[in-house]
This record gives C-alpha cells, structure tokens and sequence, in this order.
C-alpha cells in the first residue's frame, strides 16, 4: 500500500462523513480561503513510522494519524461543538475501513482560543499492515 493509496482512503472515508453531516471541511494543500465564521474542519494526515511486522516475511505495518481540527467561532457554544466531537470519535473508534485501514481508539484535545475562535482536536490513530 502506497502512502498517496492511504492518503487518498483517509481523505475519501473523512469526505463520506463530512458529506453526511454537512461539514465544511479543509484538506491539506487546499487553496480555499478559511471561513471567517462559523464551524469549520481541518483535515490533516501524519505518518507516524514504518515498522516490520513479525507475522510474514517482507511485511510492514504503516502507523500514522489522522487530525481533525475543529475551528469554531466564540458565539457557538461548546455544548454543540463536543455533540460534533461525539458524532465523528463514532467514526474512528475501532473501525476497520475497506478491510485494510484500522483505526484505534481517538484522543480529543481542547486547544482553546485561537485568535479569534476556538479549536478541538481529534487525533485519530491509524495503521496499514502490508
């Protein structure tokens, strides 16, 4: 499994999700300019290590993250942003997606005020074994 494979299923399973919810969501390398206010998605992938697997020759585990930040203005209420923070750990918790891309249990940080809105974090645990 190539990483731009793994980029492109992390992209396309987090786009399914957003599409069901009506997210506005922000990739890597997107030129669209931020949204001023509102709830708004950032989605970034980060590859942790490649390690050998014991369990065949020539085999290797991917290990990465997928980060969700979640930008929102003062005038939302935490209480909304952490029902969207319950709705999308659902997604990453323990979930295999397509049969090879494994999720792990995610971790929610509260960064707090970023100049002029707030943001959440949900780190989402991954791995690829080939």
């Amino acid at each position: 499994m190539l990483y731009q494979n793994i980029i492109n299923e992390l992209n396309s399973y987090f786009q399914d999700i957003a599409d069901s919810h009506n997210l506005i969501v922000r990739y890597d390398n997107d030129l669209r300019t931020t949204p001023i206010s509102g709830i708004w998605y950032e989605c970034k992938i980060e590859f942790d290590r490649t390690e050998q697997k014991e369990i065949a020759p020539n085999s290797y585990r991917v290990i990465g993250n997928l980060i969700v930040e979640i930008y929102y203005s003062i005038k939302i209420g935490i209480s909304f942003i952490l029902r969207q923070v319950d709705i999308l750990i659902a997604y990453f918790t323990e979930t295999t997606v397509n049969n090879f891309l494994k999720f792990k249990t995610p971790i929610v940080q509260n960064i707090g005020r970023v100049e002029d809105n707030f943001q959440i974090n949900i780190i989402c645990p991954f791995y690829v074994d080939n």
